[in-house]
């Protein structure tokens, strides 16, 4: 709006790996105290989101140097491809969280809601290629692998997350879960944008959508000390 656009795009440039590595670095130093292994289900989930910021480190400086340094477009399919490892660990730990809190909630098994989850997730996931005319994604295969695995798996995330706000909504754990829930849906919307409008991971746009998901992720730190 005021036309800084140079100023904001440095400003991401810096931020969006800054963001990452705090965020990550934070919330790693905080849930794994006594070691990865022995954690309730809950505390599991948090750790496994902060490794996954921590993972989403790599993809962010790869996008600052493309950014400053325009590459090939393959290299730009190495940022989407380099945010699945994050963001598969993001999917096992909200899983698992699941698996364990419905389980416990309702006593009954929920395989078939993970299931279910996957394949509404992929189909979102497939649907804007199909709407848009110039997808990326649908012309190109490697392109294909690059977004689908990792879009699908946000998808499933955010279904399981709103499943699991509603489950506890009401009680002081859903507030955690509904700003957890917040900045996965902003960090979807960004992967969402280069299926349906072609808009690269190095854009502008895209990366301040992946800092103000950072910030929700690290956000939910603080609410987590006061549950």
């Amino acid at each position: 709006m005021t036309g800084l656009t140079s100023v904001l795009l440095l400003l991401i440039i810096v931020l969006g790996p800054a963001i990452a590595t705090i965020t990550g670095a934070l919330g790693i130093r905080r849930y794994a105290r006594g070691g990865f292994v022995g954690h309730d289900q809950f505390t599991a989930m948090n750790l496994l989101v902060a490794l996954g910021v921590g993972v989403l480190v790599l993809p962010e400086i790869l996008a600052s140097i493309i950014t400053i340094v325009p590459s090939a477009t393959s290299d730009v399919m190495v940022v989407m491809l380099l945010q699945f490892p994050g963001v598969i660990l993001w999917t096992l730990g909200t899983m698992s969280y699941y698996s364990a809190a419905i389980s416990a909630l309702k006593r009954r098994s929920v395989r078939g809601d993970i299931a279910t989850m996957i394949v509404v997730a992929a189909i979102v996931t497939v649907t804007p290629t199909w709407l848009s005319v110039d997808s990326p994604a649908s012309r190109d295969v490697i392109r294909a692998l690059a977004y689908f695995p990792t879009t699908t798996a946000l998808g499933a995330t955010v279904i399981a997350l709103a499943a699991l706000a509603w489950s506890f909504r009401g009680g002081r754990i859903g507030i955690f879960i509904i700003v957890l829930l917040a900045g996965m849906i902003v960090y979807l919307v960004q992967s969402l944008m280069w299926g349906a409008l072609g808009i690269l991971p190095t854009d502008i746009i895209t990366r301040l959508l992946s800092v103000e998901a950072y910030v929700l992720l690290g956000l939910t730190q603080s609410i987590e000390e006061t549950l």
